[in-house]
């Protein structure tokens, strides 16, 4: 796990760019503009390879929305970077249903098994989740259950980023967070996550990630 400042061999320069990730954490955005002309390009490179996997993501997809409808009669949605289409070949689909809290045991019968119960998870809404996981077409498939005014927020944070985001704040949004990524540097990378929530939702406002509820 990397953190910039721990030690000197973690510096950007030896991360295979030539970017400075430091100052581009602290600016909190990338723009595609201010890269190095070959960087710039690999970036772009890097972000078509990452698109040809949209067929095959979006079939897996349809067939977990198609499996989660038949066992509980909910509609699933995707709430997470493939839907934003910033996502790195290593990411899960993530999708969300909305669900009152008093329904979430008789819920999570229905969906096992076949779903592993990963158990209660804070929110970035101050609330919590019910998670669960489990594969589609060898893609791994995390569902939240959210309640009914938390599924609503995520939903129109999700619609609002889609709509605002232009192509090239993708590629150079992306290309940092695979940097981040391949440094595993673990702390930057989860705060990168959350960047465009940050920069295109005024109410965005994180919470920590803790289990509240173990798995049985």
């Amino acid at each position: 796990m990397t953190s910039w400042g721990a030690a000197e061999s973690n510096r950007p320069s030896e991360t295979g760019t030539q970017l400075d990730l430091p100052a581009v954490l602290d600016e909190g955005w990338a723009d595609l503009s201010s890269f190095p002309t070959s960087e710039a390009l690999r970036a772009e490179a890097f972000y078509r390879q990452i698109r040809q996997q949209d067929p095959l993501l979006l079939q897996s997809q349809s067939t977990a929305i198609r499996d989660i409808r038949l066992r509980t009669g909910f509609e699933a949605v995707d709430i997470g970077s493939f839907g934003l289409r910033l996502n790195l070949r290593s990411s899960d689909l993530d999708l969300g249903i909305s669900c009152a809290r008093a329904q979430w045991d008789g819920l999570t019968s229905k969906l096992l098994p076949g779903f592993r119960l990963l158990g209660e998870h804070a929110t970035r809404f101050s609330n919590s989740r019910l998670a669960l996981a489990s594969e589609y077409e060898n893609v791994q498939v995390d569902l939240s259950v959210l309640s009914p005014p938390d599924f609503e927020k995520a939903c129109r944070m999700h619609r609002h980023i889609a709509a605002a985001m232009s192509l090239t704040e993708r590629i150079a949004y992306t290309w940092v967070k695979h940097l981040l990524n391949r440094a595993e540097a673990l702390d930057e990378y989860e705060r990168w996550k959350c960047v465009p929530y940050f920069r295109f939702c005024l109410d965005f406002r994180p919470s920590r990630t803790v289990r509240t509820r173990p798995v049985d």
